[in-house]
């Protein structure tokens, strides 16, 4: 990375760590919630409205900030463990994969890139967040952390109806705070602990009658739980060698110090943002935001010759312009930045994404409708692909609401035209409700959500010569593949009997197709004295079947304890699976074991005390198994599996108010030390001691 991502912010978040905006009212405040406070939660992004979450129509979930102090989470991919139904697998120290309902590593047997999350769209105050070269979300650069968070609202199931494509699997949205009060307010953190992990942030706001500003900073620095790293030629863990046999190239590969320039660093990270809102009456407002973020991690993206981990290097800017106008919504999001992947390319790659949506929310008594018109564009320059490379959409939406005493349906449909391939595709989302009364309901969802093409497999354009082997290898996008489709069947009920505690169940089948891969695109042929054997992403006939029922609870069992459990058991089934892509027609039906069969946690706040504040939370991963191969060699094809243990990860923070200004915490990650890996050929993992100290003026 280059120096200057070396900012000197470190030093100024620990000059000014101990400051935060907050008053010592708010302070308290934010060591508990009441369950009425729970259970009157509102939420956004089920409906692109606000709405209390007991009446959202979709299977959809809320943690707020005073949840995330709470739990001590480290950064929001963490926070997202108390989240029911997502699948959050820590990669190294502070570096996560995560999935809603699973749905991983489809189809099996692929590279790393292909094995991360594509099918759940995330979004930052309604600003998607999404890298358009092949689908994944880089969570470790995004310019905000957890010091930003208002809320995360997370809707299980296709979306795309709501959201346009890619939110196949569901959403993810992060909201961010702003001041709340006239006046002046300053926010900071900072704790520091084992593996040499400092964590801070920094923010400053101000608040006058209809307008605000504020300002955020973070830094997050953490060294990896191993120092070892796996290699698929020796099949173990090992030092980092010189040099390593490129499984794709067959030839050695050296300079490893500069493939891996920080070995022990797991994530080094830095972001800044500001924001202002305009808001003179309540038809009318308007915020802009605007953010830079650079980052490095190890993490498990590209492989690299025969080693696991890839050192990822990320630089990205944003600026991110909303309004409301009587009744008309509009948006318009402008990304840029630049990605380079050690080792797996001689360049970086830089692009731009431009986002805008505008609709209108036209109310006529009981019945609700909602149109809109949406266009994106993606532009990508690397050299695989010989010159830039763009996408672009084009949608119109229509989004229906209609509520009676005891009934509610609403009904979601858009059109997608997209440049690759050239045509429309319709997603839709039906939702009806059966009100029993205040306590009790019941919900059912039919729903379609696609994806968008990428960059990669649209436009790759690679070729190469394997050396003293007289074999050469050609591969190739496809601008006309099918687009990858969920179809989806949820019935859920909700009930709150009392004031003492709730229940949601949801009940969710899904059919996935069209999923496409690079594989031979027939026999080689021989050219200038060479065998070429050439490669094309082409469509599967692979279908993917997911079964499952996720339950969740709030408890109150008395007034000084609050307990939150959430359980997820789930199945997933592949017809017409090709265990070789070489040869896609020899198929076979088997079980998927890459999301487990059983994943959820649950969350105790104790509050003895005023003063003190006693967390404990558990995420649980059921056993598991990762299929991975690297299919850039053509027929030598090399393919694992590595099957991974059920592993509990056991978290305690303890919150102490020193003064009615000063508060202090000890905060520890993995009680119980587990150190087995949570993803395929990742790093055992081990427990986190982290210390910090809050303070207020």
């Amino acid at each position: 990375m280059s120096k200057r991502f070396y900012f000197p912010w470190r030093l100024i978040l620990l000059l000014t760590g101990f400051m935060v905006h907050t008053t010592a009212q708010e302070l308290e405040d934010l060591m508990g919630m009441s369950l009425e406070d729970i259970l009157n939660i509102k939420i956004y992004s089920a409906s692109k409205k606000v709405e209390h979450l007991f009446d959202s129509p979709l299977s959809s979930s809320v943690i707020t900030r005073e949840e995330i102090v709470n739990s001590g989470a480290t950064n929001i991919q963490e926070a997202l463990r108390l989240i029911p139904g997502l699948v959050v697998r820590q990669q190294t120290n502070g570096v996560f994969d995560v999935h809603i309902r699973g749905l991983g590593n489809l189809p099996p047997n692929q590279l790393f890139s292909e094995a991360a999350n594509k099918i759940s769209l995330i979004m930052i105050d309604n600003r998607i967040v999404y890298n358009y070269l092949d689908g994944v979300t880089f969570w470790e650069n995004l310019s905000i952390d957890l010091g930003d968070v208002e809320r995360i609202e997370v809707v299980r199931g296709p979306s795309s109806a709501l959201y346009g494509p890619n939110a196949v699997g569901g959403v993810i949205h992060i909201i961010t705070s702003r001041p709340q009060k006239d006046g002046m307010g300053i926010h900071a953190k900072a704790e520091g602990g084992t593996e040499s992990t400092l964590i801070g942030n920094i923010s400053a706001g101000y608040k006058k009658e209809t307008w605000s500003v504020r300002a955020s900073g973070h830094y997050q620095k953490r060294n990896r739980f191993d120092s070892k790293y796996f290699s698929f030629i020796q099949n173990e863990y090992t030092e980092l060698p010189d040099s390593v046999l490129s499984l794709s190239m067959g030839t050695m590969l050296r300079g490893m110090d500069k493939r891996y320039p920080s070995p022990d660093v797991a994530l080094d990270k830095y972001g800044l943002n500001a924001y202002a809102t305009y808001a003179p009456n309540e038809h009318v407002g308007f915020d802009l935001s605007t953010g830079y973020a650079e980052s490095q991690s190890h993490a498990l993206y590209v492989d690299i010759a025969a080693l696991n981990f890839t050192t990822v290097e990320l630089i990205s800017r944003y600026i991110n312009f909303s309004a409301r106008n009587y009744g008309f919504n509009e948006k318009v999001a402008f990304t840029s930045g630049s990605q380079f992947n050690n080792g797996s390319s001689g360049k970086p790659l830089y692009y731009r994404n431009l986002d805008s949506d505008i609709d209108y929310n036209w109310e006529i008594g009981r019945l609700g409708m909602r149109p809109g018109i949406h266009y994106k564009w993606s532009e990508y320059d690397w050299e695989d692909f010989n010159q830039p490379r763009s996408l672009t959409t084009f949608g119109m939406s229509l989004r229906t609401d209609y509520k009676t005493d005891h009934f509610r349906a609403v009904a979601a449909l858009r059109g997608d035209k997209y440049n690759a391939p050239d045509r429309w595709y319709l997603s839709y989302q039906l939702a009806g409700q059966y009100i029993v009364n205040k306590a009790n309901l019941f919900r059912l969802v039919v729903s379609r959500a696609n994806q968008s093409a990428f960059l990669a497999n649209a436009y790759f354009d690679m070729s190469f010569t394997i050396p003293f082997a007289e074999i050469g290898m050609e591969m190739k996008g496809n601008t006309n593949l099918d687009l990858m489709v969920m179809d989806m069947v949820e019935l859920g009920y909700r009930t709150r009997p009392s004031d003492k505690w709730n229940l949601d169940i949801e009940m969710f089948m899904s059919r996935s197709r069209d999923f496409s891969y690079l594989y031979a695109a027939g026999p080689p042929v021989f050219r200038n004295g060479l065998m070429i054997f050439v490669q094309e992403y082409q469509n599967l006939d692979l279908e993917a079947n997911q079964t499952g029922v996720t339950a969740s609870a709030v408890v109150l069992p008395v007034s000084s304890i609050k307990f939150k459990m959430f359980a997820t058991v789930q199945k997933t089934t592949l017809d017409n699976y090709a265990p070789d892509l070489e040869y896609p027609d020899s198929t076979v039906s088997k079980t998927h074991r890459h999301t487990p069969s059983f994943f959820g946690g649950f969350d105790v706040v104790w509050k003895p005390v005023s003063s003190l504040t006693v967390d404990v939370n558990l995420y649980y991963l059921g056993s598991q198994t990762y299929d991975h191969a690297d299919y850039s060699f053509g027929p030598f094809s090399l393919v694992y599996d590595m099957d991974l243990k059920q592993k509990p990860v056991l978290n305690l923070k303890t919150a102490y108010m020193l003064t009615s200004a000063m508060q202090v915490y000890l905060n520890i990650r993995n009680v119980l030390g587990a150190e087995d890996q949570e993803f395929g050929y990742a790093d055992r993992l081990g427990r986190l001691v982290l210390g910090g100290l809050v303070v207020t003026y």
